[in-house]
């Protein structure tokens, strides 16, 4: 991991899968560097062509993992909109139930208004025919008594 550029290390440090992919990285560098200066020692321009193979290793993985850091970020950007939203229409739909649920007390206070209404209604009713039974029976006895 020490051989990987700082950003990398500092993304990929934390996560035990990635340490151990980073420990190999390190010890293919090393093996390189090794294997490189060991040719170098007997084919010069070999060794120099080693030592272009393994910038161009080194730059290729750092890319791979760079893009990785790239697609792990816009994943969890991604992650969070959506978290976000989810939120936000959640706390619309309670919103929205409150709303609902406010009518529905309106509309069962109604009800009840109308219920009172309606016995009151029915009680004048009643005492109304027992007056017009009462006021009935009254005139008939006047009109005997007239008689």
């Amino acid at each position: 991991m020490e051989t990987a550029p700082q950003g990398i290390r500092e993304f990929y440090g934390g996560n035990k899968q990635y340490q151990k992919i980073l420990g190999e990285y390190d010890g293919v560098n090393n093996t390189l560097d090794e294997v490189q200066q060991r040719v170098t020692c007997y084919r010069y321009e070999l060794g120099n062509l080693l030592v272009q193979a393994k910038a161009q290793f080194r730059l290729v993985l750092e890319k791979v993992m760079e893009e990785n850091i790239k697609v792990h970020k816009k994943l969890a950007e991604q992650k969070e909109r959506e978290s976000t939203l989810k939120a936000g229409l959640v706390a619309e739909a309670e919103k929205e139930k409150k709303k609902l649920e406010d009518y529905i007390a309106q509309l069962k206070s109604l009800q009840n208004v109308r219920e009172t209404e309606l016995s009151l209604c029915k009680l004048n009713s009643q005492s109304k025919k027992e007056e017009i039974l009462l006021l009935h029976e009254l005139i008939k006895k006047n009109r005997v008594q007239q008689i």
